[in-house]
């Protein structure tokens, strides 16, 4: 199957694509809401700023897939694999992404408001002033990922592997981080009104750490 085929189709009415495989396909700038690519192999991949609200791709090969400015709310990349995709402003909100491969993945100015990404492996990825408020992040690794400024209001980290992380400048407002070790985490200037529960950290202060037991108000 092609493109050409998929469209043509998608125009018809037919929304089931699963297990689909297109050669890096060009799918940019387009309607393609509710379409189910789940199992689908579209590595390399350009999706630019086309609107997938509702979309399946569980299950998924999307390897350096471009999502740039994709509207991807609402849609499902369970257990996907999306290592080094570029996705700089996409809209994942209310996507579910659990235990999706997203290491290295360029996510950075993204939408992940009430995102579901648990234990999902997000290691040296660049979430750079993402938004992540109220995200499921449970469980998830997050080794060497980039969290500058990112916004992390109300989202819950709890068990989630943070070696490395970089938080400078992200904003914690009551982020739940039960069991998490950022003893190797640079957390300079982070929000001073955030809340880390039973989390062992270090609180950069004037560029010298010093060890806390937790955030406080």
């Amino acid at each position: 199957m092609n493109v050409k085929d998929v469209l043509q189709q998608y125009r018809q009415g037919v929304r089931d694509f699963n297990g689909v495989a297109i050669d890096i396909a060009n799918l940019s700038d387009r309607r393609l809401m509710d379409i189910d690519f789940s199992q689908a192999t579209l590595d390399c991949a350009s999706f630019t700023r086309s609107d997938l609200r509702g979309t399946n791709f569980s299950h998924a090969s999307l390897r350096r897939v471009s999502l740039w400015q994709a509207n991807c709310s609402f849609g499902r990349f369970t257990e996907a694999q999306m290592g080094r995709a570029q996705m700089i402003r996409v809209n994942l909100t209310h996507a579910d992404c659990q235990r999706a491969n997203l290491q290295k993945a360029e996510i950075r100015l993204g939408v992940l408001h009430n995102s579901n990404l648990s234990y999902a492996n997000l290691s040296y990825a660049d979430l750079s002033y993402a938004d992540l408020s109220r995200a499921d992040l449970t469980g998830v690794d997050l080794t060497g990922a980039n969290l500058t400024g990112a916004n992390l209001t109300e989202a819950n980290l709890s068990g989630a592997t943070i070696d490395r992380a970089v938080l400078t400048h992200a904003t914690l407002n009551g982020t739940m981080m039960h069991g998490v070790d950022l003893t190797k985490t640079e957390l300079s200037l982070v929000a001073r009104s955030s809340i880390v529960t039973d989390a062992i950290v270090w609180v950069a202060l004037d560029k010298e750490l010093s060890p806390t037991s937790s955030f406080s108000r």
